[in-house]
């Protein structure tokens, strides 16, 4: 049997036109000349559907069902049932729509081959759109697609499927599903909900310039007996306008939508946007006043505060102006005052904090959230930014800007950790990093950030964290901070007494980067690394190298003065004798300086009329240091060493009254004891013989 698609409109039955328009819809198809003969047996049933008394429509299709089992008419009341649900749930709650579910399916098992059985597959998918079930709705959309590619059904399919995409917020599926629509099969108007749909989910994917497009061809289709525009379209069109720098076009359509939506929540973010757009072309004076404007009005809850934040934001980025040339700079660029700043980040912390609590689902708001955060970076309240920062993350875990949050988060981190550096606030650096340890990705641990960290820990003594934070940039031979990193690596596994570690990490820092500027301190800590496990050849062997390799090295007279050590615990005193001698000779200068090691090196040698020399060459410019006591000293042990008590007496006695150091006057006043009791010893010794 034929059949044709048939609505109510003043309860009279009347066929669709090829284009199936949206208000044609509601109803399922009904069998061709089911009234010719008698009364209409669906008469009631519509009349009760028109006025919305859904109950008696239901109950009058049950008794029809009664009446008719079987046949057209059975055919027509079994799908009308899920219909009549479906209408129903928009006043009467979610359960209808299971409602229509269950009544949709019984009526596929009883009509399967049917047109209506296709076309119920549709409503089902929109039943289930609304139930949340977007799989399943997608499901019976692609069954129509593909079982009955040439249904009339099959293209509201395709637009069933983008608006379902859409109401579960995947966006990219939803701009593809909609590019797969033939608009030309469509009338205008639904060509222009398809382009709306379509604008909507570029849009919220940030694609404006297309999704203005799109925008602008819906508008046009239109025509003067258009439907009062949605506030939403209207905004997000100007904010497509606005994003593509149509500043203009921008203000024209947010002014319209103040005006003729002026209670909705969204006027007042439209009237900050005016200001935006005065600003944008640098019409200061005027955006002023509208931002003052809002600023002035009474707190209201429409928007949760975010109208005020978008006016804080504005009059900040005013600031920016300052640069200008003096003479072109609007009245509202004045001189940047720290209190007027102080204030005025004040004021957006606590808006920020506002809108915040309310958790906006809405991409637009948590995008301005973003922007307000974002001045707290700019003016360096980095302290403030993080707070904010990780404020969004815990409120809005499933924002669409969360990875981009995210990366300014570490952005700001890192930023942070500059600034505490210059400071050397060591301990305000590992606080934050123990703070928002989570928030530090490897690519930062294993960067700057890290290594700063990393030096923060060794500062205040924590070298086993220090230790682990320099390793993994130490291991990356690509990174340009891997040599900085090594030679702290090994630095901490001193400090923390592993020499063995210490050591092996310093080997390799000599291998891979010989002519370091970090090598003559990494010489010293290694020296340290072989001296703890008293392995003096080998730090003798490394100096030594080291000084062959690099004869003209800046620091070569450091290394030298090291092997001159290692030479003295290996109890070789000659030659670490030779290398003082050798830099006295080539910088007469340093005399004095390297005079005290070569006085002990002959002492040790037993040359005392040589180690002599060498202290008085010292003391000349160390007597009035605490190092002189020390150099008196070893004068009058090298005195009493060469026989001449009297001379080594003396001394111990001056030391022992006049020393500064305490230790010296002890050890001077024992010294002298014992000269005396040998003095004592070796008299009564001649006295026996």
């Amino acid at each position: 049997m034929k059949r044709v698609v048939f609505t109510i409109l003043l309860l009279n039955l009347i066929v669709l036109a090829p284009d199936i328009r949206a208000e044609d819809r509601d109803l399922p198809l009904f069998p061709e000349n089911h009234s010719a003969e008698g009364a209409d047996p669906f008469k009631t049933i519509l009349q009760a559907y028109q006025e919305g008394q859904f109950a008696l429509a239901v109950s009058e299709t049950d008794r029809l069902l009664q009446q008719f089992p079987k046949g057209p008419l059975a055919e027509t009341a079994s799908f009308l049932r899920g219909d009549l649900h479906l209408k129903w749930a928009e006043t009467g709650g979610s359960d209808h729509l299971h409602d229509a579910l269950a009544a949709f399916k019984e009526a596929q098992l009883m009509h399967p081959d049917t047109e209506n059985a296709v076309r119920s597959l549709w409503r089902m998918g929109q039943v289930y759109e609304k139930l949340g079930f977007y799989y399943e709705s997608i499901g019976n959309f692609k069954r129509i697609l593909l079982r009955h590619p040439n249904s009339r059904f099959a293209l509201l399919a395709r637009i069933g499927i983008a608006e379902t995409y859409r109401g579960w917020e995947k966006w990219k599926e939803a701009a593809d599903a909609y590019e797969q629509i033939d608009l030309r099969a469509l009338s205008q108007e639904d060509q222009r909900s398809v382009l709306l749909g379509h604008a909507d989910s570029l849009y919220q994917q940030g694609d404006f310039k297309t999704a203005h497009r799109k925008y602008e061809r819906g508008e046009a289709l239109a025509g003067d007996s258009r439907k009062p525009v949605s506030p939403i379209v209207l905004f997000q069109h100007a904010e497509s306008a606005y994003r593509t720098g149509r500043a203009g076009q921008a203000r024209n359509l947010f002014s319209n939508l103040f005006n003729i939506f002026p209670t909705h929540p969204l006027a007042s973010i439209a009237l900050a946007r005016t200001g935006d757009t005065w600003r944008r072309e640098g019409r200061f004076d005027e955006a002023g006043f509208i931002y003052a404007q809002i600023q002035s009005a009474p707190a209201a809850d429409l928007n949760a505060g975010l109208d005020k934040l978008m006016a804080s934001i504005g009059q900040l980025a005013m600031r920016e102006c300052a640069s200008a040339a003096e003479q072109k700079r609007p009245s509202h660029c004045q001189g940047e005052n720290r209190e007027e700043i102080r204030r005025a980040l004040e004021l957006l912390e606590n808006q920020v904090k506002t809108v915040l609590q309310a958790a906006p689902r809405d991409g637009f708001a948590q995008e301005i959230l973003l922007e307000g955060i974002e001045q707290f970076r700019i003016y360096g309240s980095h302290a403030v930014a993080l707070e904010l920062q990780s404020r969004f993350l815990t409120l809005l875990p499933s924002s669409l800007f969360r990875l981009r949050l995210a990366a300014l988060h570490r952005k700001t981190i890192g930023e942070e950790v500059g600034r505490l550096a210059k400071e050397e606030d060591h301990l305000k650096i590992v606080s934050l990093f123990h703070a928002l340890s989570s928030n530090f990705t490897p690519p930062m641990l294993t960067g700057p950030t890290g290594l700063q960290v990393g030096k923060s820990h060794a500062r205040l003594g924590l070298h086993t964290q220090a230790i682990d934070l320099y390793a993994p940039i130490a291991a990356s031979l690509s990174s340009r901070l891997a040599e900085e990193a090594l030679f702290l690596l090994g630095k901490s596994l001193l400090e923390k007494g592993d020499y063995a570690q210490a050591e092996h990490k310093m080997n390799t820092f000599l291998k891979r980067y010989p002519k370091s500027r970090h090598l003559s301190a990494l010489l010293i800590d290694l020296g340290a690394a072989l001296d703890h496990q008293g392995k003096h050849p080998r730090a003798i062997k490394i100096y030594a190298e080291w000084l062959l390799k690099n004869p003209k090295h800046a620091d070569q007279e450091k290394v030298s003065l090291l092997l001159a050590k290692a030479f003295r615990k290996k109890g070789d005193y000659r030659k670490e004798a030779a290398i003082y001698l050798k830099w006295i000779d080539h910088r007469p200068e340093n005399a004095a300086e390297l005079s005290f090691p070569l006085g002990d090196a002959y002492y040790r040698l037993r040359e005392y009329q040589k180690a002599i020399q060498a202290y008085r060459t010292a003391l000349k410019e160390k007597s009035e240091t605490p190092e002189g006591d020390w150099i008196q000293l070893q004068i009058a042990k090298s005195y009493a060493a060469l026989g001449q008590k009297t001379r080594g007496r003396s001394l111990f006695d001056q030391l022992a009254r006049n020393a500064k150091d305490p230790l010296v006057r002890q050890m001077a006043a024992e010294a002298m004891a014992t000269l005396n009791l040998r003095s004592f010893i070796d008299g009564n010794r001649r006295k026996e013989g």
